[in-house]
């Protein structure tokens, strides 16, 4: 499940902050959103995951 100490942080308000942040430092640093990517504690997973297919898929953030 999902820890309770951040699922208290996942509210509108944190969302919103978070992605202010995000654009800022983007637009002050002059990174294009085509090379942000998403990941979790894990990292950027390099395999389909239990399957073995040889497919990758790297997705743009309008898709």
């Amino acid at each position: 499940g999902l820890d309770p100490k951040r699922a208290q942080c996942f509210n509108q308000a944190m969302v919103t902050m978070h992605f202010n942040v995000l654009k800022n430092i983007l637009d002050t640093c002059k990174i294009p959103w085509s090379n942000v990517y998403n990941m979790d504690e894990k990292g950027c997973q390099r395999g389909g995951g239990q399957g073995h297919s040889r497919l990758k898929y790297l997705m743009s953030h309008s898709q």
